[in-house]
């Protein structure tokens, strides 16, 4: 009897009311409407938490180790080495050489300011960084022989010397300060978004790919990419601005590519290039050569201005045909081909086609569409 009368007691306290009935209505009231509001709280706090992208955290190269290497954790800022999620940064709080012995993974580089050491990628050693890109402002970078993967590439000072392997870069590529040295390697230009590439100092690179879903845009002061090794166009939407030279070998499997670049071939040595496949094409082609010779290996596409100055050229040997334009691609195309002689022709343009001067077919010419055909 006495536990049965506890429990009664109880629940009178705990599950009933015990304030006047109109005033228990009114703060039930209240209180729905506050966890209404805080249930709504909670829903917008859940919602900015997955909106608001994670900020990386920096990690800083504080030499404390006992040597250069990056995997050892006492080198950095709480004895950690950097993640995939932190920025791995350099500045005056160490001037240590670093030696990077393992493959990093890391959300970015950034060689700050006061930095004066020198930091080098072993042989065999990937380096992957991400969406906080490489940036360097001063010290030294020497890359080894394998590969280095990188959003943006910006340099604004002190010393870069690319991988003698293939360096990834997947959006913007700058170059405003310091030096660019290619080491022979190979730089891929990859990514889904316009690309901007900005020259203040003019680079140099040996091996270049293009290998773009969308437009590249060349600006800067000294806007020009010196292309020492061979060339490959894979894809780029556009390609604008600024001047391309191109000393090797040229290969191109993009068929819709436009712009107003000057993709300039002037090597001194033998050069080719290669259309491979139906319709590849350039966009602009100037051909001013200091020696050598330069052979058509099949047919192309210039769906733009073709400029000649000087050089040995073939396009009889493989029995070459040169389209000028694609249909759908809507801009005047200027020949300005001097003594050039042609081998087989064909105009298919959807807009004005304006020749310089003379211009010299020996071969077949054919006319499948030009608005109008004007003698400049």
């Amino acid at each position: 009897m006495r536990l049965h009368r506890y429990i009664k007691e109880t629940r009178s306290i705990l599950g009933q009311p015990t304030l006047p009935h109109h005033l228990g209505k009114r703060l039930s009231a209240q209180g729905l409407c506050c966890l209404k509001n805080g249930i709504f709280l909670l829903i917008f706090l859940f919602i900015t938490a997955i909106a608001s992208p994670a900020h990386a955290a920096i990690v800083t190269w504080d030499g404390g180790g006992g040597d250069t290497n990056w995997n050892t954790c006492a080198n950095w800022s709480l004895d950690t080495c950097p993640t995939a999620a932190d920025i791995a940064t350099f500045n005056a709080t160490s001037v240590k050489n670093a030696t990077i012995t393992t493959d990093p993974n890391v959300d970015g580089i950034d060689i700050q300011a006061g930095y004066t050491g020198i930091i080098s990628q072993n042989a065999g050693v990937t380096i992957t960084v991400g969406a906080a890109n490489f940036v360097q402002a001063s010290g030294t970078f020497t890359g080894g022989d394998s590969a280095i993967q990188t959003t943006d590439l910006i340099i604004n000072g002190g010393s870069f010397t690319a991988t003698s392997g293939t360096m990834t870069v997947g959006d913007d590529f700058t170059i405003s300060g310091g030096t660019f040295s290619h080491n022979g390697g190979t730089v891929t230009f990859t990514g889904g978004g316009n690309a901007a590439f900005t020259f203040d100092v003019a680079p140099t690179l040996n091996h270049v790919i293009f290998n773009r879903t969308n437009r590249i845009d060349i600006t800067g002061t000294s806007p020009t990419l010196d292309i020492d090794g061979n060339f490959t166009l894979t894809s780029a939407t556009d390609i604008d601005g600024g001047t391309i030279l191109l000393a090797g070998n040229i290969t191109t499997s993009d068929t819709l590519v436009t712009g107003n670049s000057a993709f300039t071939i002037d090597g001194g040595n033998t050069q080719t290039i290669d259309g491979s496949g139906v319709n590849a094409a350039l966009p602009n082609l100037t051909i001013n050569k200091s020696g050598g010779s330069l052979t058509f290996l099949n047919d192309i596409s210039i769906n733009s201005n073709l400029t000649y100055t000087a050089g040995i050229v073939d396009t009889t040997t493989n029995n070459v045909t040169i389209q000028f334009g694609l249909t759908g691609i809507n801009s005047t195309t200027l020949i300005n081909s001097s003594t050039l002689q042609f081998n087989h022709v064909t105009f298919n343009k959807t807009n004005n086609l304006d020749v310089s001067g003379t211009m010299d077919i020996n071969g077949n010419l054919t006319i499948n569409s030009a608005t109008n055909l004007r003698a400049q």
